[in-house]
């Protein structure tokens, strides 16, 4: 959870906090607080960023919280290396393919992945001199995971790009990291990717069979909590996908069939 307060500058100020957010990392002294009653189950560790405009409360399971007490007693200072991939996949992205620019989109890609991969070489050089156990990390697979992120990015240009999210979002589960996919109404070509996601880790870690991961996956779209999420934003249990916006978007993210159709975004 990150609250922005308000900022004396007014919205271009909050323009120039968005983009310092992404572009560099937050050292933040962290708090540990208790569990409150909107969150059964959870903790939270809760700092400010040093402008006093951002506020950062990062839920975690209890056991990870109480593994951090004698590290986390008040005030403890750590850095956050946050990062943002973007890539289009409905209609308009393809009328930006086809009369418009994403030039925005593949410098956004490119500037992160460069501090994707900053991080990424003092993880492992973090990795190479401790003997602290993060749980199993294949330094050698990742290394080649990163190298094709690299590339494709590095050659992507007006498309509708189905390597970038996925890989990132894996790359990203693989080092621990906490991360977040949303599209503009956070329900359908996000509930699209989460599920697709869960398949992903189903097949690599709880040996769902590779045959049936599509059908695994059209089961949690058609009667998985998704569609419940949708009922509560626009009070309809169906994906807000329309017959145009199911033949332009990637064959991966559309709903099965009397799924879509709700007509509400």
């Amino acid at each position: 959870e990150i609250q922005w307060r308000d900022p004396p500058e007014g919205k271009q100020g909050l323009r120039w906090r968005t983009s310092l957010l992404v572009n560099n990392q937050i050292e933040t002294a962290m708090s540990k607080l208790p569990a409150d009653e909107h969150s059964v189950g959870a903790s939270f560790l809760s700092g400010t960023y040093q402008t006093q405009l951002l506020y950062v409360r990062l839920p975690v399971p209890p056991s990870v919280y109480d593994s951090i007490t004698t590290v986390v007693t008040h005030d403890h200072e750590f850095s956050i290396y946050p990062v943002l991939f973007s890539q289009g996949i409905n209609e308009q992205q393809s009328m930006a393919i086809k009369l418009g620019d994403t030039t925005l989109q593949e410098k956004i890609n490119k500037e992160n992945m460069e501090l994707f991969v900053n991080y990424f070489q003092s993880f492992k050089q973090w990795k190479a001199g401790t003997k602290e156990s993060i749980g199993f990390v294949d330094i050698v697979d990742l290394d080649t995971e990163v190298g094709f992120l690299v590339k494709e990015i590095g050659k992507s240009k007006r498309e509708k790009n189905l390597e970038i999210l996925p890989r990132i979002a894996d790359l990203v589960r693989s080092l621990h990291g906490g991360r977040l996919t949303s599209c503009k109404s956070a329900k359908d070509r996000t509930s699209m990717s989460a599920t697709w996601e869960e398949v992903r880790i189903l097949t690599k870690s709880h040996s769902l069979p590779a045959n049936v991961a599509r059908d695994a996956l059209s089961v949690m779209r058609s009667a998985g909590v998704r569609r419940e999420n949708a009922y509560k934003n626009i009070l309809k249990n169906r994906f807000a996908f329309n017959a145009l916006q199911l033949k332009l978007i990637p064959e991966i993210y559309r709903t099965p069939k009397g799924s879509g159709g709700a007509q509400v975004t």
